[in-house]
Protein backbone atom coordinates (compact mmCIF):
# COMPACT_ATOMS: atom_id res chain seq x y z
CA UNK A 1 0.00 0.00 0.00
CA UNK A 2 2.78 2.41 0.93
CA UNK A 3 4.61 1.65 -2.30
CA UNK A 4 1.46 2.38 -4.30
CA UNK A 5 0.94 5.73 -2.54
CA UNK A 6 4.59 6.64 -3.02
CA UNK A 7 4.36 5.78 -6.71
CA UNK A 8 1.22 7.91 -7.08
CA UNK A 9 2.92 10.84 -5.34
CA UNK A 10 5.94 10.56 -7.60
CA UNK A 11 3.73 10.45 -10.68
CA UNK A 12 1.80 13.53 -9.53
CA UNK A 13 5.05 15.37 -8.83
CA UNK A 14 6.42 14.46 -12.25
CA UNK A 15 3.21 15.63 -13.92
CA UNK A 16 3.39 18.96 -12.08
CA UNK A 17 7.02 19.46 -13.07
CA UNK A 18 6.28 18.67 -16.72
CA UNK A 19 3.32 21.05 -16.71
CA UNK A 20 5.39 23.82 -15.15
CA UNK A 21 8.21 23.31 -17.65
CA UNK A 22 5.74 23.44 -20.53
CA UNK A 23 4.24 26.65 -19.17
CA UNK A 24 7.67 28.24 -18.80
CA UNK A 25 8.58 27.10 -22.28
CA UNK A 26 5.43 28.63 -23.72
CA UNK A 27 5.86 31.90 -21.83
CA UNK A 28 9.56 32.10 -22.65
CA UNK A 29 9.03 31.60 -26.34
CA UNK A 30 6.38 34.31 -26.64
CA UNK A 31 7.84 37.16 -28.63
CA UNK A 32 6.82 40.77 -28.86
CA UNK A 33 4.63 41.61 -31.81
CA UNK A 34 7.50 43.85 -32.90
CA UNK A 35 9.79 40.81 -33.35
CA UNK A 36 8.87 39.05 -36.56
CA UNK A 37 9.37 35.32 -37.11
CA UNK A 38 10.79 34.71 -40.59
CA UNK A 39 10.01 31.64 -42.67
CA UNK A 40 13.35 30.28 -43.81
CA UNK A 41 11.87 28.43 -46.78
CA UNK A 42 11.18 31.81 -48.43
CA UNK A 43 13.90 33.84 -46.73
CA UNK A 44 15.04 35.89 -49.72
CA UNK A 45 11.45 36.77 -50.64
CA UNK A 46 10.80 38.00 -47.09
CA UNK A 47 13.94 40.14 -47.15
CA UNK A 48 12.99 41.73 -50.47
CA UNK A 49 9.48 42.36 -49.19
CA UNK A 50 10.69 44.06 -46.01
CA UNK A 51 13.13 46.28 -47.87
CA UNK A 52 10.40 47.06 -50.39
CA UNK A 53 8.21 48.37 -47.55
CA UNK A 54 10.54 51.31 -46.80
CA UNK A 55 12.59 49.30 -44.30
CA UNK A 56 16.10 50.72 -44.03
CA UNK A 57 17.67 47.96 -41.95
CA UNK A 58 16.90 44.47 -40.67
CA UNK A 59 18.17 43.10 -37.38
CA UNK A 60 18.18 39.31 -37.76
CA UNK A 61 18.59 36.85 -34.90
CA UNK A 62 19.35 33.25 -35.84
CA UNK A 63 18.40 31.09 -32.87
CA UNK A 64 17.59 27.52 -31.87
CA UNK A 65 14.56 26.51 -29.77
CA UNK A 66 16.71 24.36 -27.47
CA UNK A 67 19.36 27.06 -26.90
CA UNK A 68 19.45 28.46 -23.36
CA UNK A 69 21.41 31.55 -24.43
CA UNK A 70 18.70 32.29 -27.01
CA UNK A 71 16.01 32.14 -24.32
CA UNK A 72 17.95 34.58 -22.15
CA UNK A 73 18.31 36.91 -25.13
CA UNK A 74 14.55 37.06 -25.78
CA UNK A 75 13.77 39.92 -23.33
CA UNK A 76 16.76 41.82 -24.71
CA UNK A 77 15.43 41.47 -28.25
CA UNK A 78 12.02 42.68 -27.11
CA UNK A 79 13.64 45.78 -25.62
CA UNK A 80 15.62 46.30 -28.82
CA UNK A 81 12.47 46.01 -30.93
CA UNK A 82 10.69 48.52 -28.71
CA UNK A 83 13.63 50.90 -28.80
CA UNK A 84 13.87 50.77 -32.59
CA UNK A 85 10.12 51.16 -33.05
CA UNK A 86 10.04 54.77 -31.92
CA UNK A 87 10.41 57.16 -28.98
CA UNK A 88 7.03 56.15 -27.55
CA UNK A 89 8.39 52.77 -26.47
CA UNK A 90 8.34 52.10 -22.78
CA UNK A 91 11.61 50.18 -22.61
CA UNK A 92 14.60 51.36 -20.64
CA UNK A 93 16.50 51.99 -23.85
CA UNK A 94 13.70 53.98 -25.45
CA UNK A 95 15.88 57.09 -25.33
CA UNK A 96 18.06 55.46 -27.97
CA UNK A 97 15.12 55.08 -30.36
CA UNK A 98 15.53 56.52 -33.81
CA UNK A 99 12.91 58.44 -35.74
CA UNK A 100 15.04 58.40 -38.87
CA UNK A 101 14.31 55.22 -40.77
CA UNK A 102 12.24 52.13 -39.95
CA UNK A 103 14.04 49.01 -38.78
CA UNK A 104 12.62 45.47 -38.82
CA UNK A 105 13.60 43.11 -36.01
CA UNK A 106 13.34 39.46 -37.06
CA UNK A 107 14.26 36.03 -35.80
CA UNK A 108 14.80 32.77 -37.68
CA UNK A 109 14.95 29.19 -36.43
CA UNK A 110 18.46 28.20 -37.46
CA UNK A 111 18.03 24.60 -36.33
CA UNK A 112 15.07 24.15 -38.65
CA UNK A 113 16.44 26.17 -41.55
CA UNK A 114 20.05 25.08 -41.47
CA UNK A 115 20.68 26.21 -45.04
CA UNK A 116 20.11 29.84 -44.00
CA UNK A 117 22.40 29.35 -40.99
CA UNK A 118 25.12 28.03 -43.29
CA UNK A 119 24.71 30.99 -45.61
CA UNK A 120 25.38 33.41 -42.77
CA UNK A 121 28.11 31.28 -41.24
CA UNK A 122 26.25 30.92 -37.94
CA UNK A 123 28.30 28.27 -36.15
CA UNK A 124 26.58 28.95 -32.83
CA UNK A 125 23.35 30.29 -31.39
CA UNK A 126 22.27 32.99 -31.01
CA UNK A 127 23.87 34.90 -33.88
CA UNK A 128 22.91 38.48 -34.72
CA UNK A 129 23.19 40.12 -38.13
CA UNK A 130 22.48 43.63 -39.37
CA UNK A 131 21.20 43.91 -42.95
CA UNK A 132 21.34 47.35 -44.55
CA UNK A 133 19.26 48.30 -47.56
CA UNK A 134 21.08 48.40 -50.88
CA UNK A 135 19.48 50.99 -53.13
CA UNK A 136 21.25 49.61 -56.19
CA UNK A 137 20.17 45.98 -55.63
CA UNK A 138 17.27 45.30 -53.27
CA UNK A 139 17.94 41.57 -53.08
CA UNK A 140 21.55 41.99 -51.98
CA UNK A 141 21.73 44.07 -48.80
CA UNK A 142 24.91 44.92 -46.98
CA UNK A 143 25.33 42.29 -44.27
CA UNK A 144 27.24 42.59 -40.99
CA UNK A 145 27.78 40.06 -38.23
CA UNK A 146 27.20 41.73 -34.88
CA UNK A 147 30.22 41.08 -32.65
CA UNK A 148 29.36 43.41 -29.78
CA UNK A 149 27.82 42.69 -26.39
CA UNK A 150 24.35 41.12 -26.31
CA UNK A 151 22.79 44.07 -24.53
CA UNK A 152 19.91 46.21 -25.72
CA UNK A 153 22.04 49.36 -25.66
CA UNK A 154 24.89 47.80 -27.63
CA UNK A 155 22.64 46.26 -30.28
CA UNK A 156 20.62 49.45 -30.79
CA UNK A 157 23.77 51.56 -31.08
CA UNK A 158 25.17 49.15 -33.69
CA UNK A 159 21.98 49.44 -35.75
CA UNK A 160 22.21 53.23 -35.55
CA UNK A 161 25.81 53.07 -36.76
CA UNK A 162 24.58 51.06 -39.72
CA UNK A 163 21.87 53.60 -40.51
CA UNK A 164 24.50 56.35 -40.38
CA UNK A 165 26.82 54.41 -42.70
CA UNK A 166 29.50 54.05 -40.01
CA UNK A 167 29.23 50.35 -39.22
CA UNK A 168 32.03 49.33 -41.60
CA UNK A 169 34.43 51.48 -39.59
CA UNK A 170 33.69 49.71 -36.31
CA UNK A 171 35.32 46.24 -36.53
CA UNK A 172 34.92 45.67 -32.79
CA UNK A 173 31.15 46.05 -33.18
CA UNK A 174 30.36 44.37 -36.49
CA UNK A 175 32.16 42.34 -39.14
CA UNK A 176 31.16 42.90 -42.78
CA UNK A 177 30.32 39.80 -44.80
CA UNK A 178 31.60 40.51 -48.30
CA UNK A 179 32.94 38.65 -51.30
CA UNK A 180 32.56 34.89 -51.02
CA UNK A 181 31.23 35.35 -47.46
CA UNK A 182 28.26 37.39 -48.68
CA UNK A 183 25.12 35.38 -47.76
CA UNK A 184 23.26 37.05 -50.62
CA UNK A 185 25.90 36.36 -53.25
CA UNK A 186 25.72 33.56 -55.81
CA UNK A 187 28.04 31.06 -54.09
CA UNK A 188 26.83 30.54 -50.52
CA UNK A 189 23.08 30.15 -51.23
CA UNK A 190 23.74 27.36 -53.73
CA UNK A 191 26.38 25.55 -51.66
CA UNK A 192 24.49 25.79 -48.37
CA UNK A 193 21.25 24.53 -49.93
CA UNK A 194 23.04 21.58 -51.51
CA UNK A 195 24.88 20.69 -48.30
CA UNK A 196 21.75 20.98 -46.17
CA UNK A 197 19.65 18.85 -48.50
CA UNK A 198 22.33 16.19 -48.83
CA UNK A 199 22.69 16.11 -45.05
CA UNK A 200 18.92 15.67 -44.68
CA UNK A 201 18.91 12.86 -47.24
CA UNK A 202 21.81 11.12 -45.51
CA UNK A 203 20.14 11.32 -42.10
CA UNK A 204 16.85 10.03 -43.49
CA UNK A 205 18.58 7.08 -45.16
CA UNK A 206 20.40 6.21 -41.95
CA UNK A 207 17.08 6.17 -40.11
CA UNK A 208 15.55 3.96 -42.82
CA UNK A 209 18.10 1.22 -43.65
CA UNK A 210 15.65 -0.65 -45.90
CA UNK A 211 15.28 2.43 -48.08
CA UNK A 212 19.06 2.82 -48.15
CA UNK A 213 19.55 -0.79 -49.28
CA UNK A 214 16.81 -0.41 -51.90
CA UNK A 215 18.45 2.74 -53.24
CA UNK A 216 21.86 1.03 -53.51
CA UNK A 217 20.36 -2.02 -55.25
CA UNK A 218 18.44 0.21 -57.65
CA UNK A 219 21.64 2.05 -58.54
CA UNK A 220 23.50 -1.23 -59.11
CA UNK A 221 20.70 -2.64 -61.28
CA UNK A 222 20.52 0.59 -63.25
CA UNK A 223 24.26 0.59 -63.91
CA UNK A 224 24.16 -3.06 -65.00
CA UNK A 225 21.21 -2.46 -67.34
CA UNK A 226 22.90 0.56 -68.89
CA UNK A 227 26.10 -1.42 -69.42
CA UNK A 228 24.23 -4.30 -71.05
CA UNK A 229 22.14 -2.00 -73.20
CA UNK A 230 25.05 -0.03 -74.54
CA UNK A 231 27.39 -2.99 -75.02
CA UNK A 232 28.33 -3.17 -78.70
CA UNK A 233 27.03 -6.22 -80.46
CA UNK A 234 29.41 -8.50 -82.30
CA UNK A 235 28.86 -8.55 -86.04
CA UNK A 236 27.38 -11.77 -87.42
CA UNK A 237 29.96 -13.98 -89.14
CA UNK A 238 29.96 -13.57 -92.87
CA UNK A 239 29.62 -16.70 -95.03
CA UNK A 240 32.82 -17.81 -96.67
CA UNK A 241 33.11 -16.93 -100.30
CA UNK A 242 33.18 -19.91 -102.70
CA UNK A 243 35.58 -19.68 -105.59
CA UNK A 244 34.49 -21.44 -108.79
CA UNK A 245 37.47 -23.01 -110.51
CA UNK A 246 36.96 -23.21 -114.25
CA UNK A 247 38.89 -25.89 -116.07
Amino acid sequence: MRKTLLLLLLLCLAALLVRRAAAEDASGSVQSSLVREVDGSAFDAHVRQMFGNATAAILLEIYAPWCGHCRRLEPVMRDVAQALSGPSAGAAVATLASERQPVSVCRLDGARYGDVSMRFGADGFPALYILLKNAAEAGRPGTFFYAGPHTAEGIVQAVHLGLDGKLAGAPDVAIPLRGWRDPFGWLLPVCSAAMWKSDHVARWLLRHPLAFVSMVLSMVVGIVLMAVRHRPRRPAPRPAKTVNKSS
